[in-house]
């Protein structure tokens, strides 16, 4: 006994539903008694699912009209109407299953078993399309499959290409980090790795390039620097040693010597105050002896050569195998003596 609940019950009053023929997609087909003509027909339900589609409903439409044209012979030619409703209805399902429409197919000739109940090619042609339909639904599950799978690649694909790209962005950031940092230092070997590691991650790069023009620029100026550092050191050193020669040379009356070491000093460093002052201090010492010396010459004495010219040879005090010619009588030699007395070392004059 079915389990199908239409199985026994009338629809639209006239047709009593005896069995279910075949089910698809669309809907399912029974057999059912037109009672009243006395006569089986093959009804079909169209499925609810479809009820909303309007493609779907003017198919079913187009099916109906289709069958009810084959309802042409009148009472008593009653077989003959039933051949002609079974011809009909498996050269439809033939055509449909031919045209891949399986849904068409197993309900025509779900119809050509309506009118023929148990019908051998019908039965065949109804097994022949649903197993057509059995591996055309198969081959689309592995189309689907095979399509999941390829997206399913692609996504790994695009999420590998994800990451990579990642990876050089962090190594990029990385690396321009590291060189701006070095080059703040001042440690240009280092900012121009940095720099070319970016350029690496990213050919062309702008800011890299520009990095590395930073560098070149920064090392050039770096290099301009240590230079003039260099050349203000050798001439604080020869300055420094100019003054020192200048100032023994003073020291000694040797005024000639000081003077001219004294120029180098100023031509050094031009308006220098030190330099400038101990020039002024020669020039006056210079005069000074200059004075003395014409004071205090007389004929017939004896002249030698001491930082203040020739003096009276009765006073003299000797030091270290030289001799100072002196005279109390001259204020520039008592100058000269106080200056020396140090040198001197306290000898007394003979």
């Amino acid at each position: 006994m079915s389990n199908d609940p239409l199985v026994g019950t009338t629809l639209g009053g006239d047709y009593r539903i005896v069995r279910l023929l075949g089910a698809g997609g669309m809907g399912a087909v029974y057999l059912a008694e037109q009672v009243s003509l006395n006569r089986h027909v093959a009804v079909k339900l169209l499925s609810g699912s479809f009820l909303a589609t309007h493609e779907a409903v003017e198919r079913f439409r187009r099916e109906g009209r289709a069958a009810a044209r084959l309802h042409f012979l009148a009472s008593g030619r009653g077989g003959e109407a039933i051949a002609a409703r079974y011809e009909a209805a498996m050269k439809m399902g033939e055509y449909a299953l031919s045209k891949g429409d399986f849904e068409t197919a197993e309900s025509k000739f779900g119809e050509a078993l309506a009118a023929r109940p148990a019908d051998r090619a019908a039965t065949e042609a109804g097994e022949r399309s649903r197993e057509a339909r059995e591996v055309v639904e198969r081959r689309e599950a592995e189309r689907k499959r095979a399509e999941a799978a390829a997206a399913r690649q692609e996504v790994a694909r695009l999420r590998a290409e994800e990451d990579a790209r990642r990876a050089v962005e962090t190594s990029y950031r990385t690396a321009m980090g590291k060189g701006e940092e070095a080059l703040a230092a001042g440690e240009f070997d280092r900012a121009n790795e940095g720099f070319g590691a970016a350029l690496s991650a990213r050919p062309g790069d702008a800011k890299a390039l520009d990095g590395q023009d930073r560098v070149r620029a920064a090392r050039a100026a770096a290099e301009r620097k240590r230079q003039e550092d260099e050349a203000r050191r050798a001439e604080e050193t020869k300055y420094g040693i100019a003054m020192a020669k200048g100032e023994a040379a003073w020291g000694a009356g040797k005024f000639d010597e000081a003077d001219a070491r004294f120029a180098e000093a100023l031509a050094l460093r031009p308006g220098d105050p030190k330099a400038t002052e101990a020039l002024s201090r020669v020039k006056a010492a210079r005069a000074k002896a200059e004075v003395a010396a014409a004071a205090g010459a007389k004929p017939g004495a004896d002249s030698g050569a001491g930082a203040c010219g020739s003096w009276d040879a009765d006073d003299r005090w000797g030091f270290e195998g030289g001799r100072i010619y002196a005279t109390a009588l001259n204020t520039l030699t008592l100058e000269v003596y106080y200056r020396y007395e140090s040198v001197l070392s306290g000898q007394k004059r003979k």
